[in-house]
């Protein structure tokens, strides 16, 4: 079997196209892997085709002009396809660039397979710089538990953006166990009401070491597992400070996997 053949079957039993889109699909896939480049001229040149070169790359164009992927198919499709066993570990990240004077910002829920964040859904957040905000991160996972039970996951991570005490009760609400960075000025309130700064936790900590709270901690108004370390980073101390769900002995290394 052919990888064309292959790849044929495999889309067709997921994404609603008639044969020529479909075709010119798995032709611009198969064409990715080979010339490693989103540029159409050099994905005409990848075509497994006796067409002339003109005659690819109008082809490939007109795909693109006339055809819009649903972006649930696709998700669905990434996850039939990847050999995962057992429940999904995921990544909330965001990246923005700019495109003349146009800002491109895109917050997207990856699943990590052998240590790669693979994005299988995301959201524009328009022409803006900056953070994502609490209801875009919701809305984006509501669009996940549409299409996959909640269940499946078996943690999210995300850095010291996706910070804020409503998305947090989110997450708790719906049982989601998550691995969150924060900054290491925030205030920690501790059993019996004394609130410190998550910094002041570590002030005896020895470098490099791992420490896990042995109780339970308010952080945003939400209630969490804490577990904190110091290094030096070119030459300044940093804290790396992770509000959990659960309290376990290996959240540095959920973490790192992000």
């Amino acid at each position: 079997m052919t990888e064309y053949t292959s790849l044929f079957e495999t889309l067709s039993k997921t994404l609603t196209l008639n044969k020529a889109r479909l075709t010119c699909l798995c032709c611009i896939i198969l064409s990715l892997l080979k010339v490693q480049t989103v540029n159409f001229n050099r994905l005409s040149q990848g075509f497994s085709s006796s067409a002339k070169l003109e005659s690819k790359l109008r082809r490939i164009q007109r795909f693109f002009s006339e055809f819009e992927l649903d972006e649930n198919a696709f998700s669905l499709l990434l996850l039939k396809m990847l050999p995962i066993q057992g429940k999904l570990q995921l990544s909330l990240d965001r990246t923005n660039w700019k495109f003349g004077q146009l800002n491109i910002n895109i917050l997207y829920l990856s699943v990590i397979y052998e240590g790669v964040g693979l994005p299988i859904l995301w959201t524009v957040l328009g022409n803006k710089r900056g953070n994502s905000n609490e209801k875009e991160r919701e809305e984006l996972f509501n669009r996940f538990h549409h299409l996959f039970d909640l269940s499946i996951i078996e943690y999210i991570t995300a850095d010291r953006e996706f910070i804020g005490g409503k998305w947090w009760d989110y997450l708790v609400h719906h049982k989601i166990p998550f691995y969150i960075r924060f900054r290491d000025n925030f205030d920690l309130t501790l059993k019996g009401g004394k609130v410190i700064k998550g910094h002041w936790i570590l002030r005896t900590q020895k470098l490099n070491t791992p420490y896990f709270h042995p109780s339970i901690v308010t952080v945003n108004n939400v209630y969490v597992y804490f577990s904190g370390m110091k290094y030096y980073e070119k030459g300044e101390l940093q804290f790396l400070m992770i509000a959990s769900y659960n309290q376990v002995d290996q959240s540095f290394e959920i973490y790192k996997n992000r």
